[in-house]
């Protein structure tokens, strides 16, 4: 067998799919167009770049919802999304977070006794889509559909998580449970307002009222959701 007939040779089209190739990557499936050998430091070099490329991005997108959070997110709606972790991941990943934080500073007995307080990291991952619908209400006059402001709601209550992963963490140190709960209702309203401010800015008459009345129907849902999970929970 000729040696030399397994290294790929040049050739204008993809070798995944077959598309006429117009520069580095195909355009068809994204596969990039190499001409030499495979080797073991393209295995390097791809895990590097994919591990720098990953960690960049969670850096980025927890910067950009720190500082900026709904023009992150209208960014992210409006086609700007490579240089950011996706909205429903995002979300997933610090919920999860906040999860192994409440299990690892709270004895398993405490969290256990009542079902929806040791489910309520997930509980409120599900309601994420019945929070946006408060979120979007008030702004049905806005360019924004359903679907863009879910993508607005999981950026920025994901990040809640993360701060309520932080604030869970602290309770170790000895910070009063009530003090951490007024902190945390400080901080999502004071956070949700602002980024709701930046996503809709320019678009909507009335911004100010509009976004009270976003904040003032993601409460009386919260409340609603806390009565209804309490009818439910079994008899001690």
């Amino acid at each position: 067998m000729n040696q030399s007939s397994a290294i790929p040779t040049f050739t204008g089209t993809c070798s995944n799919c077959g598309a006429a190739l117009g520069g580095t990557f195909c355009s068809r499936c994204g596969q990039e167009h190499r001409h030499e050998r495979l080797r073991v430091s393209h295995w390097l070099h791809d895990g590097l770049d994919a591990a720098a490329s990953l960690d960049s991005r969670v850096w980025r997108t927890i910067a950009a919802l720190t500082v900026r959070p709904g023009r992150m997110a209208r960014d992210y709606v409006e086609g700007r999304r490579a240089p950011f972790v996706g909205p429903l991941r995002y979300a997933v990943a610090t919920c999860a977070l906040w999860f192994f934080a409440v299990v690892l500073v709270n004895d398993e007995a405490e969290t256990s006794a009542i079902w929806w307080i040791e489910y309520g990291q997930l509980i409120n991952l599900a309601s994420v889509p019945f929070m946006a619908a408060t979120y979007q209400l008030p702004f049905l006059a806005s360019r924004y559909n359903y679907a863009e402001t879910l993508t607005f709601t999981l950026y920025a209550t994901g990040h809640v998580f993360l701060w309520r992963a932080g604030l869970a963490a602290s309770s170790v140190v000895g910070v009063p449970g009530n003090v951490l709960l007024i902190a945390d209702n400080v901080l999502y309203l004071g956070y949700t307002a602002w980024a709701l401010w930046q996503f809709h800015a320019g678009r909507v008459r009335w911004r100010p009222l509009r976004i009270f009345g976003a904040l003032l129907g993601a409460l009386i849902f919260g409340a609603a959701l806390n009565v209804a999970l309490m009818l439910l929970s079994p008899p001690a």
